[in-house]
């Protein structure tokens, strides 16, 4: 009897995953799912999900706030099972607007920044990236992003302008306690 319904599951696990490989690999199946995602609204979604994607317009909306992605697009999408990462050759966005609602709760810095699924993006282009109406945007940010599951995170921005800045640079920091982050010296210009 246990033998049974261990085979049954097993059965089930695997028909769950071959259904889940289904909808990221159809053009049809990553519209379907992120027809049905909560809080995600996608416009003109070509491609499939694992792979190559684009989408004229994507929306994140969560309890504190919103992002809208427009012109997204990525190019290379795979999953490495044996390291638990998410690999993208390039990742490239026209506009990012992220809009924050301010809270009563103070911000609490996070215990720890280890993450279910790890994420390798060897290019990363985001064209405008704006946080607040007021602000000016960061323009033309160019970078590399190595977030692993647990360990150093590590960003690497080839380039970044804001306002009259141009900026280059690298920041590691470690997933758990205590924490400790390293910025590697960079350069910054000014332009008048």
């Amino acid at each position: 009897m246990l033998r049974a319904g261990l085979i049954a599951l097993a059965v089930l696990l695997a028909a769950a995953a071959a259904f889940v490989a289904w909808l990221l690999q159809r053009p049809s199946g990553g519209a379907w799912l992120l027809a049905h995602l909560p809080g995600v609204q996608v416009e003109a979604p070509e491609g499939s999900l694992m792979g190559d994607f684009s989408a004229r317009r994507l929306v994140l909306t969560w309890a504190g706030g919103t992002a809208e992605l427009r012109g997204l697009r990525w190019r290379g999408l795979g999953v490495s099972p044996s390291q638990g990462l998410l690999l993208a050759r390039e990742l490239s966005v026209d506009a990012v607007d992220i809009r924050i609602q301010p809270g009563n709760a103070p911000t609490t810095v996070p215990a720890d920044l280890s993450l279910p699924l790890g994420v390798n993006i060897a290019s990363l282009r985001i064209a405008t990236l704006s946080w607040a109406p007021d602000q000016a945007p960061l323009l033309g940010l160019d970078a590399q992003l190595d977030l692993p599951r647990r360990g150093t995170h590590h960003l690497q921005l080839k380039a970044a302008r804001w306002q009259h800045l141009t900026l280059a640079g690298e920041a590691r920091i470690e997933s758990s306690a205590p924490m400790q982050t390293v910025f590697a010296p960079g350069t910054y210009s000014c332009q008048v």
